[in-house]
Order: structure tokens, then sequence, then C-alpha cells
């Protein structure tokens, strides 16, 4: 129901494993390579980021945009610090000036919801009501992936 925003079904159409970093690489071929491009995570997924497959080629097909909430701060190994250190920004401008690269902080509204907690409740047969829109409830295509048994997720980073 948001005009402004489209849902790009590829990974839920992927055979096997499905990689950020491969749906980015597709991405790119469809918009080019000078097109600029965030990322959206959450903290708790930022700060899991070394453990993504093939995670430093993230920063060569998109800015990378971490969602915080209040009360929760950004974990940043030394891996990651190195990483990211000259990539720092507060200025969404600069995102528009460069296709990729750099990395900005987004403080969020407070709502206690994490994609996380949506993924156990369904892996778990309960149905998010009120974690996510009803028109994604409504939609079975975008949740079945994640109504396995814990543990057995199709999706990856």
């Amino acid at each position: 129901g948001q005009e402004r925003l489209i849902l790009d079904e590829r990974e839920l159409r992927r055979d096997g494993p499905s990689y950020t970093v491969d749906t980015l690489v597709a991405l790119r071929k469809e918009i080019g390579a000078t097109r600029p491009v965030v990322l959206l995570v959450g903290a708790d997924a930022f700060s899991g980021l070394p453990s993504w497959h093939r995670w430093r080629e993230l920063f060569d097909l998109a800015h990378i945009g971490v969602l915080t909430r209040a009360g929760h701060e950004i974990i940043e190994s030394a891996e990651l610090i190195g990483q990211i250190g000259t990539r720092r920004t507060d200025s969404p401008a600069e995102l528009r000036q460069s296709a990729n690269g750099a990395v900005i902080e987004i403080r969020v509204s407070a709502l206690e919801i994490s994609a996380t907690q949506i993924r156990h409740e369904l892996a778990a047969g309960r149905e998010p009501r009120y974690l996510v829109p009803a028109g994604v409830l409504a939609d079975e295509s975008l949740l079945r992936p994640y109504r396995t048994p814990a543990g057995d997720s199709r999706s990856v980073s």
C-alpha cells in the first residue's frame, strides 16, 4: 500500500540459499552502476555483518543504512570497524552523490519490533499480527519461506 515502494520478490523465487550480495549484484545489473542504492538493515543485523556471505562486497554495491532504535546500540567488532571507519556519514545528501560505499545511521521510532522476532513467530506457527502490515499477512507467498522450523531458514545473509 505504499506507492513509493516496490516489492522485489527475487529472493523468494531463488532456489537454494539467498544471499544479499547476489541480490545487489542482480539489482546493479538492472539499474546500472551509478544510481545510488541504500541497503537498509537493523542494528542487530549490521552488528553481525562480518558473518554474512561476501559481506565486504556489499560496500561496492550499495550504501548501508543502519536502522537504530533508542536504547539499541550498534555493536561493532574490530573487523567491522576496519571496514566502516572512513565510510561513515550523517548526511543523506552525501548518499545521493555516489552510488555506494557510505554507511549512515538512521534513527527510527521506538517500536520494539524486529525482523528476527517476526521470523521466529512465523517459524513457531504464530501470526505476527500488529508486527507487520495487514497486506503482508494477507500474502502467503511472502510468509511461506519463514514458516519453517527454527534453524531451517531459506533466507540467509
